[in-house]
């Protein structure tokens, strides 16, 4: 097993301009540093696209999804599999 395997901290959001700058600072002040982030934006009509693209220009590590809906577990393999293209299977752990 790898000592510190990159993880993928996925945030699913939706016109969440009030708190998702809250969010993303919480995940970025973590001390474990082999990290992404993953920002799932379900088509806001508020602030959120400009709080990820600030960000993204500040961060590295903060990425956002392709601009459709996310709506099965299908659709969060799709996003995932386009950073992880070793990705084999997201499994539905519900």
């Amino acid at each position: 097993m790898l000592k510190d395997p990159k993880t993928s901290v996925i945030i699913p959001v939706y016109n969440g301009e009030k708190t998702l700058k809250q969010c993303l600072d919480s995940v970025l002040n973590q001390t474990y540093k082999n990290y992404e982030v993953i920002v799932v934006d379900n088509n806001s009509t508020d602030k959120t696209k400009e709080i990820i693209k600030d960000f993204q220009k500040k961060n590295e590590k903060v990425r956002k999804n392709a601009r459709r809906l996310v709506e099965s577990k299908y659709d969060w393999e799709k996003i995932i599999k386009r950073y992880h293209k070793d990705l084999k299977k997201l499994r539905d752990k519900r």
